[in-house]
């Protein structure tokens, strides 16, 4: 669909509905264009309302039903139950359906990774898909190729290879035919496997955004900035305890490359700074403080303080 000759969005499906007042998609590849960058899924369930000019996407069932948006601007991935884009208004909303008090829209680093996520794609299987899969592809296969083949060289029922190709695309570490057997690992797929053996870097930047009331997350397509609400807590830095609490709007803004901004509290180590207009700069991993309020120095009744000002313990 294009607007002032601008492209707004492009669905590719194997089927679409046309009726007077809608379009609409069981399963559609979709992809968001603005500013040079996009916001993409690679299966999701689409109704535009022609009058309204809005765009709306669910989750779809089969191996798309726990895929993430991606965000090529923000480098996010989304995991969100639905989206609407409101084309009159360039505005785009990512919000949970059922169970709102309970259910949060997640916003993940691109460089986010998980060990006990990576563990638990195993399940049950005598293998670890992710590990097979990467280790198949590297060993000349290319990125693409067919559950079947991967079966074969590794001496293993077809069915249950495919199960496995399958989970994989359900967590967004690959896109997976079910019908044809073809697969293709994804970028994160790639991180994934590569930051469990130490050979890339990686972070742990994951937003929780629980708001029973407000929109979850909402983007503003020509300021760019996105707005996440429901926030109370994420860490910067897990290994190392820092991590900032949002002020009681539990509202942060995040810009180009991860940028965030909020008020309320920052706290590493035993301090904690809280104040307003704090800003986290990704590329240098950096926490600007535009003004401090208050400062916490927390100590344990171990550590006292020596008569030059040295530490005791």
């Amino acid at each position: 669909l294009t607007k002032a000759n601008i492209l707004k969005f492009k669905a590719v499906s194997k089927g679409f509905e046309i009726t007077d007042s809608a379009v609409t998609s069981k399963q559609a590849a979709i992809i968001l264009p603005f500013s040079g960058d996009s916001i993409y899924h690679f299966g999701v369930k689409l109704t535009f309302l022609k009058k309204k000019n809005q765009l709306k996407l669910t989750q779809s069932g089969g191996n798309f039903k726990n895929a993430s948006f991606y965000d090529t601007y923000h480098k996010l991935e989304i995991q969100s139950e639905a989206a609407l884009y409101d084309i009159n208004k360039d505005k785009i909303d990512f919000y949970i359906i059922n169970a709102r008090n309970q259910v949060p829209v997640r916003l993940s680093s691109y460089e986010y990774f998980e060990e006990e996520k990576f563990d638990k794609l195993k399940g049950l299987y005598p293998f670890h898909p992710l590990q097979m899969a990467t280790g198949f592809a590297r060993s000349g296969k290319g990125n693409s190729f067919y559950a079947d083949d991967l079966a074969s060289v590794n001496k293993l029922n077809a069915a249950t290879v495919r199960s496995a190709m399958s989970v994989l695309a359900q967590e967004g570490f690959a896109e997976f035919n079910s019908q044809t057997g073809f697969v293709k690992l994804t970028k994160k797929a790639w991180h994934y496997s590569l930051s469990k053996t130490s050979k890339k870097d990686f972070d742990g930047i994951q937003l929780e955004c629980l708001s029973p009331q407000k929109t979850n997350v909402i983007l503003d397509l020509v300021s760019k900035k996105m707005t996440a609400n429901g926030v109370k807590r994420a860490f910067l830095c897990k290994p190392l305890n820092v991590y900032f609490e949002t002020d009681s709007n539990n509202q942060v803004i995040i810009e180009k490359n991860r940028k965030i901004t909020f008020d309320g509290m920052v706290s590493a180590g035993r301090f904690q700074f809280s104040g307003k207009n704090y800003k986290f700069d990704y590329d240098s991993f950096m926490v600007r403080m535009g003004r401090v309020d208050v400062v916490n120095i927390n100590i344990s009744k171990d550590y006292n303080i020596g008569i030059y000002g040295g530490e005791n313990m």
